[in-house]
């Protein structure tokens, strides 16, 4: 019998609801069905032990750019950001290059060379994230040999009025509302520094250039508060609308290994 007629008559007996006790006899020599091989150690597919760092990262030139038009464009009611993350766990991440408060470059794909990296969005008037805030930087010296942790100032989540929210097209003034969004780069360089982060994340600037703007904000999701775990092959461990620690953490056992 041809391997097709075998598999035709396994698949019949499933179908039927009979056992293989209940099958007629087939008259059949030995026939040597294929075996899969199992995947060497060896195998750079099998484990990735010869992958690259980062290898399925996506290029920085998918990353979007000037969504919203900011700041070139007002925001307004007609004009403004539905929260949320345009990324999913397991998902490549998109490579991308952004400065650090003193203009040196941070590039994603050299992080991941040596670690996963802990990406957290934020801004200082986000009332939300400053609610977390100690906890972030409890986490991140807590990974602090394991995981890069690095935190991507964007836009602001409560400006102060009467600007309105990107968030909302109207203005929102909560705590912390003491500034407006910034306009340039280096307005939001000094909103940056303000952070009060600890030594063991690295802050960055999501970008403030015309038709260049908040790639980061724009590619990873127009969110106050998000977070994304990136394992070394380059793809998200874990992704996080709203970011809360414990689950976090949870997820940076797991890729550790813990």
């Amino acid at each position: 019998m041809h391997k097709v007629g075998l598999v035709r008559v396994v698949w019949a007996l499933a179908c039927s609801g009979l056992s293989a006790n209940d099958a007629p006899m087939m008259h059949e020599p030995n026939v040597a069905l294929p075996v899969a091989e199992e995947p060497g150690v060896d195998d750079p597919a099998a484990d990735g032990s010869f992958a690259e760092p980062g290898h399925r990262l996506r290029p920085e030139s998918d990353l979007t750019r000037a969504c919203h038009g900011w700041p070139s464009r007002p925001v307004n009611r007609r004009n403004h950001a539905q929260l949320g993350v345009f990324l999913k766990e397991g998902e490549p991440a998109i490579d991308f290059t952004l400065r650090t408060p003193d203009s040196e470059p941070v590039h994603l794909a050299e992080l991941l060379q040596t670690k996963p990296v802990l990406l957290l969005g934020g801004s200082y008037t986000c009332w939300v994230f400053q609610g977390k805030k100690d906890g972030m930087n409890d986490t991140a010296g807590k990974y602090r040999d394991d995981v890069h942790t690095v935190m991507v100032y964007t836009m602001e989540g409560h400006p102060s009025a009467p600007n309105p929210s990107i968030y909302f097209g109207k203005p929102k003034p909560r705590e912390y509302s003491d500034r407006a969004d910034a306009t340039t780069w280096s307005q939001r360089a000094i909103h940056a520094r303000d952070m009060e982060m600890s030594d063991d994340v690295q802050l960055v600037v999501d970008d403030l250039n015309g038709a260049e703007s908040n790639p980061f904000w724009c590619s990873y999701g127009t969110c106050p508060n998000c977070s994304f775990l990136v394992a070394q092959d380059g793809t998200f461990a874990a992704v996080h609308e709203w970011h809360d620690r414990e689950t976090m953490e949870r997820s940076i056992d797991v890729l550790l290994g813990k």
